[in-house]
């Protein structure tokens, strides 16, 4: 019995590398699949849909007033339809998902759509309400904060890396411009400011964190991520990773409110060590 699917998630769960892993299964047994990815979304190309991984396929491309019934039911009768899998659905209408019901109901076609749940602000996209409130099975594709919790947001920020409160809902990007948090924007949007705030503190002072030695302990609170991940560099030679432990930080310091680097227990002991030996993380400095 075909049925309509919903798998949803933050940003950066792999809902489209999920996606081309399960053609692929289909088209491995000599079925035949359909793909379709929204216009809007041309980040590798209009027309394909690519995963972070550098998985590709190309796709047809839908927009706003695309009949999905008649576009499939066309598909159909060139060759037969084993499933159809659509990309970046939290961009279809509310009237596209009921068009792709009838798909189900009436071309006993399964579709399996994957897409957001939520924008920046925490609202619905009508595409993903209208499938959760008519698909025949929901899934939730888990991925991870950088504190190492569940993500279930998604966060918007600017090129500096300072949270966005406001905007238009949709703004195509992808890891420069959005993160997937375990809080809302409005948690950031405080921690925002309280990073500012001893930014302004640490700069009355005449604070000069820029030029470390080790011959003393520095204190870290009050440094921007950009500084963060230039000290990071001299404990993870590796961009990658030192861009991770940067977040990780983050997280303890400003939305956990640890003060210990003993506490972070998603950082390698031995760089903990290291951390101890030369940084902390105490109000009194400044």
């Amino acid at each position: 019995m075909a049925k309509l699917y919903f798998s949803y998630a933050a940003m950066n769960a792999g809902k489209s590398t999920i996606l081309l892993q399960a053609s692929h299964n289909y088209q491995e047994r000599g079925m035949h699949t359909f793909l379709l990815t929204a216009r809007l979304d041309d980040r590798v190309g209009a027309g394909r849909i690519g995963s972070r991984i550098g998985l590709q396929a190309p796709a047809f491309a839908f927009e706003a007033d695309t009949n999905m019934k008649t576009l499939i039911s066309a598909e159909q009768d060139r060759q037969s339809l084993d499933c159809v899998m659509v990309d970046e659905a939290q961009f279809l209408s509310d009237a596209q998902v009921w068009q792709l019901a009838d798909v189900v109901d009436q071309l006993r076609v399964p579709v399996m759509c994957y897409g957001l749940r939520t924008d920046f602000q925490g609202n619905m996209f009508p595409g993903s309400a209208r499938l959760l409130a008519i698909a025949d099975v929901i899934r939730e594709i888990r991925t991870i904060c950088h504190c190492g919790r569940k993500a279930i947001m998604v966060v918007r920020q600017d090129g500096s890396g300072n949270v966005i409160s406001e905007g238009a809902q949709i703004e195509i990007g992808g890891n420069e411009r959005y993160i997937s948090s375990q809080y809302s924007y409005k948690r950031y949007v405080y921690v925002d400011r309280f990073l500012r705030c001893l930014v302004r503190i640490r700069e009355a002072v005449q604070i000069k964190l820029t030029s470390l030695t080790y011959s003393q302990k520095h204190n870290i609170l009050g440094l921007g991520k950009d500084e963060l991940l230039l000290l990071m560099t001299d404990f993870e030679p590796q961009p990658k990773k030192a861009s991770m432990r940067v977040n990780q930080l983050w997280s303890w310091i400003y939305c956990h409110g640890i003060s210990s680097f003993e506490n972070m227990t998603n950082v390698d002991k031995n760089l903990r060590l290291k951390l101890q030996k030369v940084l902390n993380l105490s109000l009194i400095h400044i």
